[in-house]
């Protein structure tokens, strides 16, 4: 008797804990709605270029491709995490097609129209260096600026070294793959890099997939 009254009761609690799931903070019934609404937008072509648009999908599928990121073992302490996921994925719909150019031109619209990049890199380093006690920074100063330099340089040889066994090109690996990383990874990096090679956001997403296609 008393297993059978505990059954509804772990039943019950399962369920409750499901619908408390967040992904990104969005409970997950309400993050479900936002996913079957882009899908329907995605399979009817229907997604608006604007920021609205642009906003939605970044959001919906960063959050979802985040969370897998962030609890995938070994992925989440030694690769990057949520954010490496986030971009990879989204590189590799570009460079696979998954991505209708509607789609790929809401995101460019809100990245490079609207300038929201900018906006956060301003953000960001602004941000970075009021937290820096002053004190502490203008001492740490010596010491960083000869660790910095020893870094790039050691950064450009490995990073060429590891390019050209994969058969990329001195200038590519510079400018897709090195400079990005040192400059600040992907909003402060790899997509201002990138207008200076191509404005094609599709040679981007194969910079990314070209070292995994011959795995």
């Amino acid at each position: 008797m008393t297993n059978m009254s505990q059954a509804p009761a772990t039943e019950k609690k399962g369920v409750s804990d499901l619908l408390g799931f967040k992904i990104f903070g969005m409970p997950l019934p309400l993050y479900a709605f936002a996913l079957i609404t882009l899908l329907l937008s995605h399979f009817y072509n229907a997604l608006p270029t604007d920021i609205v648009g642009g906003f939605a999908i970044m959001f919906i599928i960063g959050a979802i491709f985040g969370e897998i990121g962030k609890r995938l073992p070994i992925f989440n302490k030694y690769i990057g995490g949520a954010p490496v996921m986030i971009f990879l994925v989204a590189a590799y719909f570009v460079y696979a097609g998954i991505f209708t150019q509607k789609e790929i031109d809401a995101i460019s619209n809100v990245m490079d129209k609207s300038n929201f990049l900018n906006l956060f890199i301003a953000v960001l380093i602004t941000g970075a260096i009021l937290s820096v006690n002053r004190r502490l920074l203008l001492k740490s100063l010596l010491g960083y600026i000869p660790t910095i330099l020893m870094g790039i340089v050691g950064a450009s040889i490995f990073g060429i070294a590891i390019g050209l066994v994969f058969g990329i090109p001195v200038d590519r690996i510079m400018m897709l793959y090195v400079l990005p990383i040192m400059g600040g990874g992907n909003g402060a990096g790899a997509v201002p890099c990138r207008r200076f090679t191509t404005p094609s956001p599709v040679v981007l997403a194969k910079s990314i997939t070209q070292p995994l296609s011959l795995f």
